[in-house]
């Protein structure tokens, strides 16, 4: 969730300014920050649920 937050960041301040941009600065495919970037689209309680299933 972090690492959602922190590119989002990038992209709105302009740091980064596509997501040609942040895969290329983080060694990342269009997928994974696809799968990232996701998670700001939950709320905290699903957040927690999912990594309870998940780990």
């Amino acid at each position: 969730m972090a690492n959602a937050l922190v590119l989002e960041q990038k992209l709105h301040s302009g740091e980064l300014r596509s997501v040609t941009d942040v895969c290329d600065t983080f060694g990342i495919t269009r997928m994974v920050l696809s799968k990232t970037l996701d998670m700001l689209d939950h709320t905290p309680e699903e957040i927690a649920t999912i990594l309870r299933e998940t780990y």
